[in-house]
């Protein structure tokens, strides 16, 4: 590994949401098929907002406390997630290691730096506060969506040479209570798999596009079956092992 980091810029924290409506507008900031997030260094230079997909495997912790009443209930949840880890995995050649369950619950301007893992899923009450998260977003009403995905990013520079970054953490936070609108599994209608593939494409750095046809489009709604689209798939492989290895110092994302 060389020597000699430039600096080191600050953590950047993306929050995206995807909300029960019944409304379907589109995204004014969306585009028609994917969508990439970017960052802007200081000398203007562009640069994406992935991972490193090379890694042997990018960590996950659980917290099913508040995804249902009952054990079979949250073992349920449980298996959605590792589910749509899994579809997420075959969508951009990445390598996701489930590593156990959790009680924590990402939150604040230090999750990245707390979590137990390098991404973190998680249900939240917002109505509580030992069981709240201030990274669960609002819809323009100011009310609780149904989950926010998020990351932080991180920018390097070695001297004489051009800047670059890799997100190193990630979170998806989802609403309790909004387990009973939401139908568990993958398949047709509003789905709690479709929720999860949603938030966990902007923990990859995919934003909101505008056509409904995708799943990243803004708003959660009835489809005649769960999973990726094309537009969809073709930006997550644009963040992935198709896009190359990213070369991570160990002082900037320590595990990576």
């Amino acid at each position: 590994m060389r020597k000699g980091i430039a600096a080191v810029a600050g953590t950047l924290a993306a929050l995206s949401v995807a909300t029960f409506a019944t409304s379907s507008t589109p995204a004014s900031a969306a585009s028609a098929a994917y969508s990439l997030a970017s960052s802007t260094t200081s000398t203007g230079q562009k640069l994406p907002m992935r991972w490193n997909p090379c890694q042997p495997g990018i960590t996950y912790k659980v917290n099913v406390s508040l995804a249902g009443s009952t054990s079979s209930a949250r073992a349920a949840a449980l298996a959605d997630v590792k589910k749509s880890f899994d579809i997420l995995g075959s969508a951009t050649g990445m390598t996701f290691t489930f590593t156990g369950t959790t009680s924590y619950i990402p939150d604040g301007r230090s999750w990245s730096t707390e979590q137990p893992a390098e991404i973190v899923v998680a249900w939240v009450n917002p109505t509580r506060t030992k069981t709240s998260s201030s990274l669960l977003g609002t819809d323009s009403n100011g009310r609780p969506v149904a989950g926010t995905g998020g990351y932080s990013f991180k920018q390097w520079a070695y001297p004489g040479e051009p800047w670059t970054g890799a997100i190193g953490r990630g979170y998806v936070v989802l609403n309790a209570l909004e387990n009973k609108t939401v139908r568990p599994g993958f398949g047709k209608g509003i789905t709690r798999g479709n929720l999860l593939l949603h938030e966990l494409g902007h923990v990859v750095g995919l934003e909101h596009v505008s056509s409904t046809s995708e799943l990243m489009y803004p708003v959660l709604i009835s489809r005649p079956s769960a999973g990726y689209h094309d537009g969809d798939r073709a930006g997550l492989a644009k963040v992935g092992m198709q896009a190359g290895c990213i070369d991570v110092p160990s002082v900037v994302w320590t595990d990576l």
